[in-house]
Order: C-alpha cells, then sequence, then structure tokens
C-alpha cells in the first residue's frame, strides 16, 4: 500500500499540487481530500473499535459521489447518497483506512 502511494504521489499532480480539505474529523475518524477542478480522491481513517457512519459534504468539491464500491486498494466500502444535503453517508468499519475516487 505504501509503496502504491509514493508511486501516486509522484505521478499525479492532483496529490502533489491540488488543493486540501478536511471533510470530517470527528468520533474516531477523520476523512480529508486531494483535489483539482475536476478530480478528487478521499482518504477516511477510523481509529475506532466500531463501525461508524459520517456524512461526508462531497458537494464542496464539486463531486456527485464516490467511484465503484472498492478503494484504490481493492478494499470495499459502503456508502449511500443524502440527497437533502448533497452529502454522503459513507459507513468506516472499525481500524480501517480507505482511498476513494470521486465522482463528477
Amino acid at each position: 500500500m505504501y509503496q502504491k502511494l509514493m508511486h501516486m504521489k509522484a505521478e499525479d499532480p492532483l496529490f502533489s499540487d491540488g488543493g486540501q480539505k478536511f471533510l470530517y474529523a470527528g468520533d474516531e475518524v477523520l476523512a480529508l481530500s486531494r483535489f483539482t477542478t475536476d478530480r478528487a480522491f478521499i482518504a477516511i481513517m477510523s481509529v475506532s473499535e466500531n463501525d461508524k457512519t459520517v456524512r461526508l459534504p462531497l458537494s464542496v468539491l464539486g463531486a456527485k459521489g464516490l467511484k465503484g464500491s472498492t478503494d484504490v486498494f481493492g478494499t470495499p466500502f459502503s456508502a449511500s447518497a443524502c440527497t437533502e444535503n448533497k452529502e454522503i453517508e459513507f459507513v468506516a468499519e472499525a481500524h480501517k483506512a480507505y482511498l476513494c475516487e470521486c465522482e463528477f
């Protein structure tokens, strides 16, 4: 995983030059984004003993949702749209981390 992250940072300007924004911090879960005007990735990390459902405001990035149902490392995730606030609900499993690509 570390080698893939280092490769992405070296090869993709989004990870070295793109903007950064914290999307969620609390309840033992942290979500932050790296983004440009037309691409974004979100890292979600949980240190909780239990699964946590968090709301992520993807609309602040201009994103509509997350691509697929697995992150860039092949880890499955669960997320659903909350249309009233243009957010998604993401289930962060206990002691897991994800790197998800956004859909525009």
